[in-house]
């Protein structure tokens, strides 16, 4: 392969047959930082990023795109074709599983709808294949389902009861200490909210009053997370409220954190970055914290 994304899993009957006992998304890609050290990173394919703003606490780099995106940008992309390839995957909160974002060579509507097919694969998103590269898979939908039905079908966002997704008591979390449910890969966990404020600091409207002028057009924002001239392509991925709708791509860009029912949102509509409010069963891409010095 010359990259990409897959999904393998083990399974309680022979020949992949009965239920589905656990998943792993592998990510193919030449990008490999090391998961080690306490600095800014420049190297090709190994870039990592370390957000740092005067007064808030040291921490450790951040990946340079999202998980499970095909790139990561310090410039402006030439297409749209381009920044699809920034987007990565959404999680929904304390969940491992990724499901797919758009990859589009064209604008699209604020609620992008479309109709799931084995025969037909939707235009502008990701569609997932069987092990034939061939037949397309139709992921169903969960109501509210336990963990372990959650388990079970990986390719399926599930719906919810409140803010939860998951119906069990006792609901998967991520945190400082990496859970099996981490969805990053081993070295690297989902951030907590703090640790993406450097963004919210130095992108402001009083120090760039034009940040937001061509915003729409590049599909996302450059943003300043040090006090040199660096920058990272934040791109605007929407998300997926259901399995067959997509919501703001190219409009608003929001990334997964381990609070509860928070986000960081990078909003192209209200012309805002901030620490916001979202739902646990919302699906949000996700950028990873580098887990150890």
């Amino acid at each position: 392969t010359t990259g990409g994304s897959g999904l393998i899993a083990a399974y309680d009957g022979p020949d992949g047959t009965g239920n589905i006992l656990w998943s792993w998304h592998v990510w193919v890609t030449d990008y490999r930082p090391e998961p080690t050290g306490n600095a800014t990173v420049l190297e090709e394919n190994k870039k990592k990023l370390k957000f740092v703003y005067d007064g808030l606490p040291d921490q450790l780099p951040f990946m340079d795109r999202n998980l499970g995106a095909f790139e990561g940008y310090d410039t402006i992309p030439g297409s749209i074709l381009n920044m699809s390839r920034a987007n990565g995957f959404h999680y929904q909160k304390g969940r491992k599983d990724p499901f797919p974002s758009s990859y589009t060579t064209e604008k699209l509507p604020s609620r992008y709808i479309f109709t799931l097919s084995e025969t037909a694969p939707p235009k502008h998103v990701l569609n997932r294949y069987g092990a034939d590269g061939v037949q397309v898979i139709i992921p169903q939908k969960l109501t509210y389902p336990s963990l372990q039905t959650a388990y079970r079908n990986p390719v399926s966002i599930a719906n919810f009861s409140g803010y939860q997704w998951c119906s069990d008591s006792s609901r998967p979390e991520w945190s400082k200490t990496k859970t099996v449910h981490d969805p990053c890969p081993v070295g690297w966990r989902i951030p907590e909210k703090g640790e993406l404020q450097a963004l919210i600091n130095y992108n402001t409207t009083s120090a760039f009053p034009d940040l937001w002028t061509k915003a729409e057009d590049d599909g996302g924002l450059l943003l300043k997370y040090d006090a040199t001239g660096n920058r990272t392509y934040w791109r605007f991925t929407g998300y997926p409220p259901k399995i067959d709708q997509l919501n703001f791509v190219g409009k608003c860009g929001y990334a997964t954190v381990m609070n509860n029912r928070t986000i960081f949102g990078v909003d192209g509509i209200s012309k805002r970055i901030q620490i916001g409010q979202m739902e646990n069963y919302d699906a949000h891409t996700a950028r990873c914290i580098q887990e150890h010095e």
